[in-house]
């Protein structure tokens, strides 16, 4: 059983995006318009990627952008976006995109547990391809 809840709210699949710093703000703009974060909080992503480089891309194809909790967090929030064709995150091309905001340093442990799984299962190409929200949901909860 996934940990997430993926829903209309929270996802959108197959987008084109020119940059990563628009993945970023589209990521954010969905938990903005949840009330998980302040409007803030993609600026700040964007600032520490630009400090620290690409430490949001964890592995190949997935970026995760997140920051610390009192950078913009008000509570525990994902949102998921995928794109059409793969978005440059500073030399790594990244086509899943799960925002995190985490509102302090425990609370999305299991989250992150799930997406190790998600990793080490080979189901990011499964997400990467899907076409539904529905789709999303039947991959994630096999």
């Amino acid at each position: 059983m996934s940990a997430f809840n993926f829903n209309e709210e929270n996802v959108l699949l197959k987008q084109e995006l020119k940059s990563w710093e628009e993945a970023i703000r589209e990521g954010c703009r969905l938990l903005e318009k949840q009330g998980k974060v302040e409007d803030v909080y993609a600026d700040n992503i964007i600032q520490k990627v630009n400090e620290l480089g690409p430490y949001i891309v964890l592995c190949e194809g997935f970026a995760m952008p997140h920051a610390r909790p009192e950078e913009g967090v008000k509570e525990l929030g994902y949102s998921l976006i995928t794109t059409e064709e793969p978005v440059d995150f500073l030399g790594n091309d990244v086509q899943i995109i799960l925002t995190l905001a985490a509102p302090d340093n425990n609370s999305h442990i299991d989250l992150l547990q799930q997406i190790v799984e998600l990793a080490n299962s080979g189901m990011l190409d499964d997400i990467k391809n899907v076409n539904s929200l529905e789709e999303l949901n039947k991959i994630l909860n096999s």
